[in-house]
């Protein structure tokens, strides 16, 4: 499925008012990068303007791997999903999913590179959903349809670039 018909589709599920269904969707077709950054803008759009400082720098470090994705951003990914600071709880979805985001990565203990699943989307998902069920249900259905439209905006507007100016991307 091409971002267009992933749209149209996305657009369907909104119509119908199947915004968790389109959750699926979306995390199911839709590249990583992208996934990674439609994450990104549904947390902020619940965590700003007071996001807990942990989460906020872990945020920061996935935006730098949607521009650059390199082994050293998801290495850098990986090592603050690692970390045993309980500050750092729900962006780790977001972490791995760019950890686990396909392609070879070369960890610094190790000379050889391993294959990594591009399983991105199901780590992006279980984000959103741990999001959604925090909380009460007529919340999470207005919460859905947003994460959804925010899904929309990712799919019609190109991701942040190197060049872009750094208030832009966070």
């Amino acid at each position: 499925m091409n971002l267009e018909q992933l749209d149209a589709q996305l657009a369907s599920q909104l119509d119908q008012h199947h915004s968790l269904e389109a959750i699926d969707t979306m995390s199911e077709h839709a590249p990583a990068r992208r996934l990674v950054w439609w994450g990104c803008q549904c947390a902020w759009s619940l965590w700003r303007p007071e996001p807990v400082a942990a989460e906020d720098d872990a945020l920061r470090l996935i935006v730098r791997w949607v521009v650059e994705q390199s082994d050293e951003r998801r290495i850098a990914c990986e090592s603050m999903a690692k970390t045993e600071a309980a500050a750092v709880t729900q962006s780790r979805w977001l972490l791995q999913a760019a950890v686990f985001s396909g392609g070879e990565l070369r960890s610094s203990n190790s000379p050889i590179a391993s294959p990594t699943p591009d399983v991105s989307g199901r780590y992006v998902n279980g984000f959103l959903q741990n999001l959604l069920a925090q909380t009460d249900p007529v919340e999470r259905h207005r919460l859905a349809h947003s994460f959804v439209q925010l899904a929309r905006q990712s799919l019609a507007h190109p991701l942040p670039e190197p060049s872009a100016p750094a208030t832009a991307l966070v």
